[in-house]
């Protein structure tokens, strides 16, 4: 493992990866964390997307589990309104099958995955990024010029970097 990157993505959920991919497909050294041991455990969401989300995230259609092209909305009152047609309106998909894939597309582009490393913490110095990052027990720290929080809705990085809202 280096010690500096170009980029480092914190979460390698789709949003993660998929930035992960895109920036090592430019040829830039990148180094993905993951808090877990497994891609896409545990599931943190459902797995309901539409097409064009499948299509932004460059994987096939082995991750479609079934199609959605209608639905029956059932109202307090006893009323249906039925929502149909030919086309198709959401995919349900195994949604640890799209994280690990996508975390595959990063890693065949040139990006570094390292699992069960725990985000702590940042320092800035000289115009870089001192990511202090937890595995198996021992700290490390990762130098970049870019941090990429890609860690969920309470994100650490947003935390640290003071940019995080709290919900009221």
């Amino acid at each position: 493992m280096r010690q500096c990157y170009d980029a480092v993505v914190v979460g390698a959920g789709p949003a993660g990866s998929a930035v992960a991919r895109d920036i090592a497909s430019w040829g830039f050294t990148v180094l993905l964390l993951e808090e877990h041991s497994v891609i896409g455990q545990p599931l943190h969401c459902s797995g309901l997307v539409t097409p064009r989300t499948l299509a932004l995230a460059k994987v096939g259609e082995q991750v479609v589990q079934n199609e959605l092209r209608g639905a029956i909305i059932q109202s307090p009152l006893g009323k249906q309104l039925l929502i149909g047609g030919g086309r198709v309106y959401a995919l349900a998909i195994d949604r640890v099958g799209l994280d690990q894939a996508m975390a595959r597309q990063a890693q065949e582009r040139g990006a570094e995955l390292l699992l069960d490393a725990r985000f702590l913490g940042l320092e800035r110095a000289s115009g870089l990024v001192r990511a202090c990052v937890e595995r198996q027990g021992r700290r490390m720290r990762v130098v970049t010029k870019l941090l990429i929080g890609a860690d969920g809705a309470q994100s650490k990085v947003a935390k640290q970097l003071g940019v995080h809202r709290l919900h009221r």
